[in-house]
C-alpha cells in the first residue's frame, strides 16, 4: 500500500519544469601567475565568433565543460533558460536556430569599460580553490543588443566555459533615449518652422503626423474603463 508523503512546497515541481543537477566544480588547478586574462578572453571571443560565422552550433556547445551552464534571459529565445552540459546546450541551440529569427546571437565582444568588467583572474567556487578567468560581454543579436558574463576554467590545456550568462537589454529600433540617443533640445540655425523638444514631444503625444499608437493600454480607474 502506497504511503502518502507530504512534499514541501519548495520541492514540488512546476509542470513542464526539470531539476538542474547541482554544479560540480572543476578540479582545483591554480593558473600560473604569468597568465594574461585579457589574452585568454580575446582568444575565447575569437573562437566563439568564428563558430557563429560558420553557423557551427556544435563547436559553440563544445566550448562548455561537461558540467558547464548557460543561463539565458531572452537573448536566445523569448523564454528564460538554464542549460547544463554540451549535449543539452547543442540540442537547444539547434531548436533555437529553427525559430523565425534564426539563431539570434550574431557576435560577442569583451566589455572592458572598467576594471570590474574587464578580464581578470577570479575564483569560480565559494572556497576560492578553483581559479578561472572572468569577464563581461557585450552581445549583438538579430533583434537587439545585450550583455553577458562568462567564467572560464582550464581543462587539459584548454579554456572552457564553466558558466555563461546572457541577457537581452534593448530591441533594435527601440533603444532607450539616453546618452547619445537623447532628443536634442533645439536645432540651431536658419530652419523655418523649427520646434524645440517640448513642441516635438507634444506633437508625438498627439500623433500629429497621422500615425497610430502601436499599443493601446486598457485599465481601470475608480471602476471606469479607460482607453
Amino acid at each position: 500500500m502506497a504511503v502518502a508523503v507530504d512534499i514541501p512546497s519548495h520541492m514540488r515541481p512546476v509542470p513542464g519544469s526539470i531539476n538542474i543537477a547541482a554544479a560540480k566544480f572543476p578540479q582545483a588547478v591554480k593558473p600560473a601567475k604569468s597568465l594574461q586574462p585579457s589574452d585568454i578572453a580575446a582568444h575565447f571571443v575569437s573562437t566563439f565568433n568564428n563558430a557563429l560565422e560558420r553557423n557551427d552550433l556544435l563547436a559553440v556547445s563544445l566550448l562548455f565543460l561537461e558540467g558547464g551552464f548557460w543561463r539565458d534571459h531572452l537573448a536566445l529565445t523569448w523564454q528564460l533558460r538554464t542549460l547544463q552540459g554540451p549535449a543539452r546546450i547543442y540540442d537547444f541551440l539547434k531548436s533555437a536556430a529553427t525559430s523565425k529569427d534564426g539563431f539570434r546571437i550574431r557576435k560577442i565582444e569583451v566589455d572592458a569599460t572598467n576594471v570590474v568588467r574587464a578580464p581578470r583572474l577570479a575564483p569560480v567556487d565559494a572556497d576560492g580553490e578553483v581559479t578561472g578567468v572572468q569577464f563581461f560581454l557585450t552581445i549583438d543579436t538579430a533583434i537587439g543588443t545585450g550583455q553577458g558574463l562568462v567564467r572560464l576554467v582550464e581543462e587539459a590545456g584548454h579554456w572552457k566555459i564553466f558558466t555563461l550568462y546572457t541577457r537581452l537589454e534593448e530591441l533594435k529600433g527601440h533603444e532607450e533615449a539616453i546618452y547619445d540617443n537623447r532628443p536634442r533640445g533645439v536645432d540651431h540655425g536658419g530652419k523655418p518652422g523649427r520646434q524645440n523638444w517640448a513642441d516635438r514631444r507634444a506633437a508625438a503625444l498627439d500623433y500629429a503626423d497621422g500615425s497610430e499608437p502601436a499599443v493601446i493600454v486598457v485599465g481601470m480607474r475608480n471602476g471606469f474603463s479607460r482607453q
